[in-house]
């Protein structure tokens, strides 16, 4: 890569990458798709079963149709988005990208998604933390200890990665704490901010601050709010295209399949008209599940939530455990993560239907 193609992401970029990296070239990639075209360059099978036509070619590693309707649901273009299995395969790739094997290390705010420091590990990066400050019963970023860290050249952070809304604790930060951040580590390493859950909030995503902060990449997913967690699709989005030139390199040839794109699409269509109906359902079973909590002797506390869970903490762990153990015993599963040393005495519970709700309350 020469210095001209150069950009904030990209001296982010693993020095091997810069230098000597060279993308593989897939038969998709180099002649496109073109109707009534006969391709022999892919070693596909030319007799598809019945009921399966199509399938039998692979797509482009990028379908057109899927970023065009991503592009239009989150107010972006489609040259800003690169689309992966989940948000999950662009949180690996991005520190597969990033950080140099056995050297450099990835920032999290613990209590948080627990799959940064799991890929981080696999890729040979250490994860420095920065817990989140808890305060008048809630949490909240140690901007400033964040920002002093990142810039330790001791720690030889790449990414710091912020969960937005918080995953387990639910908790919706300040963004102008998170555009501190960004803006204060603009020439020091990648902010990554998965929005997982932010279309149950009341707040504008990051896309519509993108090109303000070249360091800051934005995560996105279809497996919460769009009711699509079967079939793994996310995306990452940024304003700097060399990057994401260079990121769709780094990606498998042909990542998304075409029923899994097939349906992705037809999910965000529906969506236009159908998504804010759902989300208000979901967010009041979340409300009646609060009033309902907080009645019960055995909670000490329910976590201000903005997603589509609580993180409700017991009095006792064996409080925590009895309820869990209640639940299990008609069919309902939660997530016990009551001891883990910065959630104890916790359970994280997801937000269900009407009578998904009413049975959780009724176990109080």
């Amino acid at each position: 890569m020469s210095e001209s193609q150069s950009s904030i992401l990209t001296r982010l970029l693993r020095q091997d990458l810069r230098s000597t990296f060279t993308p593989y070239s897939s038969a998709a990639g180099e002649m496109g798709k073109q109707a009534g075209a006969i391709y022999l360059n892919a070693n596909e099978n030319p007799y598809p079963f019945d009921g399966l036509q199509g399938l039998e070619r692979y797509d482009l590693q990028q379908p057109v149709e899927l970023l065009q309707a991503m592009a239009d649901t989150f107010g972006v273009s489609p040259a800003e988005i690169v689309a992966t299995r989940g948000s999950d395969e662009s949180i690996d790739l991005l520190i597969r990208m990033l950080c140099t094997h056995g050297r450099d290390s990835i920032l999290i705010c613990p209590p948080t998604f627990g799959m940064y420091q799991v890929y981080a590990g696999l890729n040979g990066a250490q994860t420095v933390k920065v817990p989140l400050r808890e305060q008048d019963g809630t949490f909240y970023l140690d901007t400033d200890r964040i920002i002093a860290t990142a810039k330790d050249p001791a720690a030889s952070v790449k990414a710091v990665f912020l969960c937005y809304p918080n995953a387990p604790s639910g908790t919706l930060f300040d963004p102008a704490e998170i555009e501190k951040i960004a803006d204060a580590l603009r020439e020091t390493c990648a902010v990554v901010v998965d929005e997982a859950y932010i279309d149950f909030t009341q707040n504008e995503s990051f896309c519509k601050k993108r090109a303000l902060y070249p360091n800051m990449l934005i995560l996105r997913t279809l497996s919460k709010a769009y009711a699509l967690a079967g079939e793994r699709v996310g995306c990452t989005i940024c304003a700097d295209l060399a990057f994401l030139r260079f990121m769709r390199g780094c990606l498998a040839p042909y990542p998304i399949a075409k029923s899994v794109a097939r349906n992705a699409v037809t999910g965000l269509t529906l969506a236009k008209d159908g998504q804010a109906a759902r989300t208000a359902r979901i967010i009041a079973n979340r409300e009646k599940l609060v009033a309902a909590f907080l009645s019960s002797d055995d909670i000490a506390h329910v976590y201000p939530s903005e997603t589509n869970f609580l993180l409700v903490k017991f009095k006792s762990y064996d409080a925590a455990q009895g309820y869990l153990t209640r639940a299990a015993a008609r069919k309902i599963i939660l997530r016990d993560i009551s001891n883990k040393t910065d959630t104890p005495n916790c359970l994280r519970i997801s937000i269900g239907n009407e009578d998904e709700t009413a049975a959780l309350i009724a176990l109080l």
